[in-house]
Formats: C-alpha cells, sequence, structure tokens
C-alpha cells in the first residue's frame, strides 16, 4: 500500500475556548464542559488532504505532536488551521514556537500504522 508523506504548508493559528483552563480542570461540576482538541481547517484544505469532519490526525511541528479532531470551519481561511489553546491535553502551545508555524497533519490511522 502506497502511503503519501504527510502534508505540510498549513499555517498555525490559535485560540482560547472560553472553557479551557482552571475554571473546568478544577471544578468538578463543569468538567462536562472541558474542551477537547480540534482541528479547524477549510474545506478546500480537508478536501485536498483527504480528512472528514470528525475524523482524528495528528497535528506536528518540529517534533512535537497534539491529536485532535477534524472540524471544517467556513469561516477558515484556505492555507491556515486552528487549534485550542490551554486544553488540559493536547494543549496548541506545545507546537508553537514564538511565532507563526507550519505544520504537518496526518490521519491518526496512518500515523499509527
Amino acid at each position: 500500500m502506497r502511503r503519501d508523506p504527510p502534508a505540510s504548508g498549513l499555517t498555525l493559528g490559535t485560540y482560547r475556548d472560553l472553557w479551557a483552563g482552571p475554571i473546568t480542570e478544577l471544578n468538578p461540576p463543569l468538567r462536562f464542559l472541558e474542551p477537547k482538541q480540534r482541528l479547524e481547517i477549510s474545506l478546500a484544505d480537508a478536501e485536498r488532504l483527504g480528512l472528514k469532519h470528525g475524523e482524528a490526525v495528528l497535528v506536528s511541528q518540529n517534533g512535537s505532536s497534539v491529536e485532535a479532531e477534524v472540524q471544517i470551519r467556513e469561516r477558515v481561511s484556505e492555507g491556515v488551521v486552528f487549534l485550542i489553546e490551554g486544553t488540559a491535553e493536547g494543549n496548541a502551545n506545545g507546537l508553537l514556537d514564538g511565532g507563526p508555524v507550519q505544520v504537518e497533519i496526518t490521519k491518526l490511522t496512518e500515523a499509527r500504522a
């Protein structure tokens, strides 16, 4: 089976989710609000990479990686992807390097093969 190399050239942006952080991590009644990491991506980029809404992916940059669920969004521009800052698991801050970075997106099933 032929495997293509991971796609690259997508610029990573981050955003802060209202429920990411200590308010949900330290408050048991609010833990159900704690966000899981998701990769927000344009329809064009998702189609080019063969990604489907809800699919598990690995987002990598310079030896660090984060697992995320694909969320296709109309408002996301082509060539840019977004992850959540401050999540307890899979924090996007681990991929940042003080400025814009390019990331590779790999389907999780391919990353584990």
